[in-house]
């Protein structure tokens, strides 16, 4: 790699900290934490009325890190990506946010 290269890199690194920091982790050793949900409006109305489940034994919407098909997959950054993620597998649906609060105890780590 090039010097310049290398110190656009570094800049590049720079930046996203400072933006990050901005923004600290939340304490997940409090009981409660707010967490977001990205999904398509095609599943809205099930998720009204059952809550949000898992998808069992339907295909993950990510080949290289596929996930759970027993988990419910919250986060804390990116909630609309997820959403429009959902809108491009699903089709012509519109992308929606859903926050919930969780009880830490029941939180796991994602596998990747």
């Amino acid at each position: 790699m090039e010097q310049s290269e290398l110190v656009e890199m570094a800049d590049r690194y720079a930046k996203q900290r400072e933006e990050e920091l901005k923004y600290p982790p939340k304490d997940y050793s409090k009981g409660k934490v707010t967490l977001y949900h990205g999904t398509s409006t095609k599943y809205l109305d099930d998720i009204l009325a059952k809550g949000i489940t898992p998808r069992h034994n339907k295909d993950s919407n990510w080949s290289d890190n596929p996930s759970n098909p027993l988990m419910v997959y919250l986060s804390d950054a990116y909630p609309v990506y997820f959403a429009q993620q959902s809108v491009e597998v699903e089709g012509d649906d519109e992308p929606v946010v859903l926050e919930v609060i969780v009880d830490t105890k029941r939180l796991y780590p994602d596998e990747d």
